[in-house]
């Protein structure tokens, strides 16, 4: 496995080296991502009651309906937040991989992006726990009071929880995608713009038939 170095604007690098580069940045993600999922694993009552946390206080006590249930709910739980937490490395290997890339003056017009693209899914992911989850918890248990007998299920919630978050991060990103597709706008409309103009100007003359009589004929 390469190890993981800067590589330079200018450096030449071959394909195989490049494979390697990125094997090595992904192994070393996924290691990452495990040792994170373990340490969640081993504070997985923590991360519950911090799931938990935005519920009403008396249907805290959530429902599990077959043996495994309550194994494969933390175990998921613990996974969500392993992905959440290693965002911002995950984001780091990709944009250490692609930069070298950029020239230095298309890095540093592009770096502030990079910067803000994991910021912008933390906040997110901050936004959903403490706004949108309580106000949407509070609406969903209080719909249908009067006609239906709401209880909990750990696995629904749980899973509710991590996609209500996720989906927060993913929502704060819409500033950079928006932005990313002004960028390409112009980009786009040049680059048809001279396929069109490249096709005109390379048209190439209608040949005069041999049979057809010219002017010295006449």
């Amino acid at each position: 496995m390469a190890k993981l170095k800067p590589v330079r604007h200018e450096e030449q690098l071959s394909l195989v080296d490049h494979l390697d580069e990125l094997r090595s940045r992904i192994i070393f993600t996924l290691v990452a991502v495990a040792f994170i999922f373990a340490l969640c694993f081993w504070q997985s009552s923590l991360i519950l009651d911090i799931a938990s946390a935005p519920l009403p206080e008396g249907d805290r006590d959530l429902l599990v309906l077959a043996p495994t249930e309550a194994f494969m709910t933390t175990v998921t739980v613990c996974a969500y937040t392993a992905v959440i937490v290693s965002a911002p490395l995950i984001s780091y290997q990709l944009f250490a991989y692609i930069l070298p890339a950029f020239s230095p003056r298309e890095r540093s017009a592009i770096m502030p992006l990079l910067i803000a693209i994991p910021l912008l899914f933390l906040c997110g992911v901050v936004f959903a726990y403490f706004i949108i989850l309580p106000a949407a918890i509070t609406f969903l248990l209080n719909f249908g009071g009067n006609n239906f007998n709401t209880q909990l299920r750990a696995r629904e919630y749980y899973s509710f929880f991590s996609t209500t978050l996720l989906a927060g991060g993913f929502v704060f990103q819409v500033p950079i995608i928006i932005l990313a597709l002004i960028e390409m706008v112009p980009l786009l409309l040049l680059y048809e713009l001279s396929i069109f103009l490249a096709r005109g100007m390379g048209r190439q003359p209608r040949p005069v038939d041999e049979d057809e009589p010219t002017i010295e004929e006449y």
